[in-house]
């Protein structure tokens, strides 16, 4: 136990020492210092003042963002048909995309499907109107349409089920 002392005393001189060693200038006023250097930016923070609104000038356009558009097909932008910063409307087409079909011509065959009155027994299709049209991956179906109209106009005039009908009506008579 004797042993334990003295070693307890040895290091107890040692801490002794370094504590009562008088610290460097630096440790002593250095947190001194660096209260004084915050507490200045405060003061002097007081007297700066921030302005709270910022004037500008400003463009608002919209308080819903304009949209991205991504076609279906690829390809090289044929002919833009509504003009930079235009309200459109919803399905309102906006550009044509290079294809194989000339675009006019689509459109005349769209405003003409469009003015048809299906109702009006007496008109005609005016598939005369659309002859030499290019119609380009439309044109398979535009056949399809012509070959479907005859047969309905046939059906129309001839009346195949009438025929059947008034044929079934005189045998239960």
């Amino acid at each position: 136990m004797a042993e334990d002392n003295t070693k307890f005393e040895l290091r107890s001189e040692e801490v002794q020492d370094i504590l009562t060693r008088v610290p460097h200038w630096m440790i002593r006023w250095g947190t001194v210092l660096i209260f004084a250097i915050i507490c200045m930016l405060f003061f002097v923070s007081w007297f700066l003042k921030y302005p709270d609104v910022v004037s500008t000038e400003i463009s608002i356009t919209t308080s819903i963002p304009p949209e991205k558009l991504v076609a279906k097909t690829t390809g090289r932008i044929e002919a833009l048909l509504v003009k930079d910063k235009t309200k459109v409307s919803r399905n309102t087409p906006l550009a044509v995309i290079e294809n194989s079909a000339n675009y006019k011509d689509v459109f005349v065959l769209k405003n003409t499907v469009d003015n048809f009155n299906i109702n009006d027994r007496n008109k005609e299709f005016p598939f005369a109107l659309l002859n030499n049209m290019q119609f380009g991956e439309l044109e398979s179906t535009y056949g399809v349409f012509q070959k479907d109209y005859a047969a309905w106009k046939l059906n129309e005039n001839l009346q195949p089920f009438k025929v059947e009908n008034n044929a079934q009506n005189s045998e239960h008579v």
